[in-house]
């Protein structure tokens, strides 16, 4: 509360309590306009629907609102060539052609304008603790111009219509708005409002003074927002908006707390300006509650000050509206644009996210030949909205067969379908083309993709991350996901000390062409490998690969690769006759080790978490990987989406939604190769493979 006994003494507290000067730097002349930045615009853009314009500028003529307060008036214009001179050919242009031209003279105050930064001080000093004597001058601002905000100021806007939902159509002169008022106004709208996003508030006054006449409007007390900062709010707030005779006050948001008492402007709507905080009244994402947050320490609930008007919510706000609920987050990074980074991308673009994706790659082109998706990544991708172009694209099978080395075939056993009846057991295709589906699908949901980009540094203010990105440049985040794969950088940023274990495994996986018998997985054990086995891809496309004693990686030159892979393959028959005459080109030939990783329960450091191979990776002899890292999506994706804030509580659901899960397939992929490194006499393969199928079959 205001201490009204010392109201300079509780200013100034709140002052120093609150500001920002020197949040941006000594030389800042936008304030907290720098939170509005290109994924705020673009999470702007991607909201419009209809195209419906209005404006909310005030008629710009001499029946306005001023009465001489302040040695203000109405604009005086005066027309200096009309159509008249025309007539009379008195303008002098040549051919017939004339003109129209004319001038205004006017206060600055007497319509809609903005103003800049410049236009409060706080005992002598201006916007970031500038001599206001230096900043404004007989000359105008010389340094926090309105100019500096023509380019920036675009995003996405709230409309807080505070004199319908708490004054039933309009609020009385003098009315004091508070936290409380404008959080259950967004309330009562079904709306959210997060850091940088563009409020109206709307009074009603400007609709009395429309009926009853001006009056007194541009010198009486209007409704505006009267609350102090709650205690122990250090949050930015932003760069002004109108005082406008008229119109309502927008501005972008960020929290309460201004440095001088919320001024009787002659606006008509809740206005609060600052010299330090940067202006005006703001609210953060959590609404109704509002979450004040510090640049030390997570977001916390801050109780909103004692209100001096009852609060009334009119039955209205029983039509909130779920479509119109903002997430937990507004902007995010991903880093890395594989399998999980590109799921995470579409599911929260699509849920009006702003996301910007940092891949390394200078292309989006991967690596590999070919992939499995099991029935739970077909669920996922089905839930993505690609599984038609994935069916299309792939192969899809619903058994497994078991061979000798000889090609004989030993058993053939029904798959599981884990995605449920309507998918397939399973779908093998060319990674490149999922790569490409994924990519396709990710900037058709509004998502970003910086090519050529990776995070060199990450800071954690509590209430954002700021990314310093490879390209120079960097930017404030609601969350950084890691999806950057099993050599993560985001994990070494984050001070996780995993790293990947070979299992004493290494893999040779050609591309080729499908021999019309192979028409599902065939898996041979035993002969000169640990495994040999082929998944078909297409139509006319299949990947094999065989499975031996870990090498060094460049114990084998490139050009020996072809003749390496087929001396293995030599001691197999069946399908393998064909495949063998086709491993030829050593570009089509990949090899490398199986390895694993999993990294310990909580998988985030702050508002920074990791996903996908990042946090865990594992041998493909549950061939899962894939399935794994689209379940993180899908998971986190909705919980973000679902969540009101981010905070403790919605990483540790996401860990206990996908932990022990990930745990017991890393666990049982490395059992099964462990089995084939150790042969023992009692190993429960069909037993271990049974309980992973019915565990994976269930919506993580």
């Amino acid at each position: 509360m205001l201490d009204r006994t010392d109201p300079e003494g509780a200013i100034a507290e709140a002052a120093a309590r609150c500001s920002n000067w020197g949040r941006w730097g000594p030389d800042d002349v936008l304030g907290t306009v720098n939170f509005i930045d290109e994924a705020k615009r673009r999470e702007g853009a991607a909201l419009v629907r209809q195209g419906v314009t209005f404006s909310l500028s005030q008629r710009f003529d001499a029946d306005g609102p001023q009465r001489g307060w302040r040695r203000r008036t109405n604009p005086v214009h005066t027309m200096l060539d009309t159509g008249l001179d025309a007539v009379h050919g008195d303008q002098g242009f040549p051919h017939g052609i004339g003109g129209a031209d004319d001038v205004i003279a006017m206060p600055l105050q007497c319509s809609t304008q903005w103003d800049g930064l410049g236009h409060i001080f706080d005992h002598g000093r201006a916007w970031n603790g500038r001599p206001a004597d230096k900043v404004v001058t007989s000359e105008g601002d010389r340094v926090t111009g309105i100019e500096h905000l023509a380019a920036p100021v675009a995003g996405r806007g709230v409309l807080l219509d505070v004199g319908l939902v708490i004054g039933g159509g309009e609020l009385p002169d003098g009315f004091a708005i508070t936290e409380e008022h404008l959080n259950a106004t967004a309330e009562a709208h079904g709306v959210r409002v997060g850091r940088g996003d563009i409020v109206c508030v709307r009074t009603g006054h400007l609709t009395r003074a429309r009926r009853e006449g001006w009056g007194e409007y541009a010198g009486d007390p209007p409704p505006a927002c009267r609350s102090p900062p709650p205690a122990g709010c250090t949050v930015p707030r932003s760069p002004p908006s109108p005082p406008t005779p008229g119109a309502s006050r927008c501005a972008p948001t960020s929290s309460t707390g201004p440095s001088s008492p919320c001024t009787r402007s002659p606006s008509r709507t809740s206005a609060c300006s600052s010299a330090r905080c940067g202006t005006w009244t703001p609210w953060p994402r959590t609404a109704p509650a509002t979450a004040c947050t510090s640049s030390s320490s997570p977001p916390r609930r801050c109780r909103s000050p004692a209100r001096s008007a009852p609060l009334s919510i009119p039955s209205r706000s029983n039509e909130t509206s779920s479509e119109a609920r903002m997430p937990a987050v507004g902007n995010v990074l991903v880093v890395g644009c594989g399998t999980a980074g590109s799921a995470l991308a579409i599911l929260l673009a699509r849920g009006g996210v702003a996301v910007d994706i940092a891949e390394i790659k200078p292309e989006l082109t991967t690596l590999g030949s070919g992939i499995t998706l099991q029935g739970n990544a077909l669920r996922v991708l089905r839930d993505l909205g690609v599984w038609e172009k994935v069916s299309a694209s792939g192969f899809a099978f619903d058994s497994l067969g078991l061979r000798a080395p000889d090609g004989s075939l030993l058993a053939e056993i029904p798959d599981a379908r884990t995605g449920g009846p309507d998918l397939p057991a399973t779908v093998g295709m060319n990674r490149p083309e999922l790569a490409a589906i994924l990519a396709d699908e990710v900037r058709a949901a509004g998502a970003r993709i910086m090519l050529g980009t990776t995070v060199n540094a990450l800071e954690d203010a509590g209430d954002a991350v700021r990314a310093h990105l490879s390209d120079g440049t960097a930017a404030a985040y609601d969350l950084v996901v890691g999806a950057d794969g099993i050599r993560s950088k985001v994990r070494g940023l984050l001070g996780i000390e995993v790293a990947p274990e070979p299992t004493g495994m290494g893999i040779w996986r050609i591309h080729t062409r499908r021999p019309k018998q192979v028409e599902r997985t065939d898996l041979i054990y035993g002969g000169p490998c640990y495994i040999a086995g082929y998944c078909p891809t297409g139509p006319d496309t299949m990947y094999a690969y065989l499975v031996e004693k870990a090498r060094p990686r460049a114990s084998v030159a490139e050009a020996d690769k072809p003749a390496h892979m087929r001396a293995l393959a030599e001691g197999y028959g069946g399908a393998w006759d064909e495949i063998r005459q086709d491993i030829t080109d050593p570009d089509r030939i990949n090899y490398t080790w199986f390895e694993s990783l999993l990294v310990d329960r909580p998988w985030n450091r702050g508002r920074t978490v990791l996903i996908g191979d990042a946090a865990h990776a594992c041998p493909p002899t549950l061939a899962q990987g894939a399935a794994q890292c689209l379940e993180d999506a899908a998971v986190l994706a909705e919980l973000l989406l679902a969540a009101d804030e981010l905070d403790t509580r919605l990483f540790e659901e996401f860990m206990d939604r996908r932990h022990a899960r990930v745990k017991a397939v890393v666990e049982a992929s490395l059992q099964l190769a462990d089995w084939q490194l150790n042969p023992v006499p009692d190993a429960d393969v069909p037993g271990l493979m049974g309980r992973v199928t019915a565990m994976v079959a269930k919506r993580p």
